[in-house]
């Protein structure tokens, strides 16, 4: 199963601010209430996590380096 634009923007905008309210009204979803039941959504959580791990490998994050 892959994802609609929508869900798409979803993940990109959700990205910018954790806030998952916001990131469904940014992507055009009516209801901001639906932002928590889209990180429910295995693809998109799957997106996100994809995503988080680009985004400490380009930052060079880890648990062991504080």
């Amino acid at each position: 199963m892959t994802m609609n634009p929508r869900q798409e923007r979803f993940v990109a905008e959700y990205m910018v601010d954790l806030n998952p309210q916001a990131a469904a009204t940014r992507a055009g979803y009516k209801k901001a209430v639906l932002g928590y039941a889209m990180l429910l959504h295995p693809e998109i959580a799957k997106a996100i996590a994809a995503k988080s791990v680009q985004i400490e490998k380009k930052l060079d994050i880890s648990a062991e380096k504080t």
